[in-house]
């Protein structure tokens, strides 16, 4: 990668919009190997394929919420919805 590449990587937010990983999956190595890879955010989509009620949606936010509290609380936030720049 150029250093124009490297330093354009560092200045930016990587945001994981791929993410294919359930909150009982998640772990410190998980969230090291994101960090080695400059990620800076994770989009996870609720509900997943697996989900097929609003209970089950609800009960995957709550999942996802409480781990990701559990891992860096401080730099953690469940965002619902960004604005949308035109």
């Amino acid at each position: 990668m150029s250093d124009k590449a490297l330093q354009l990587h560092k200045e930016t937010i990587v945001v994981d919009g791929l993410n294919a990983v359930y909150p009982k999956d998640v772990s410190e190595d998980y969230w090291r190997s994101l960090k080695a890879g400059g990620v800076g955010a994770l989009k996870v989509t609720i509900p997943d394929v697996e989900c097929f009620s609003m209970y089950q949606a609800v009960l995957e936010i709550a999942d996802w919420s409480q781990c990701l509290r559990a891992f860096e609380p401080s730099r953690m936030r469940l965002v619902g919805s960004v604005p949308v720049w035109r």
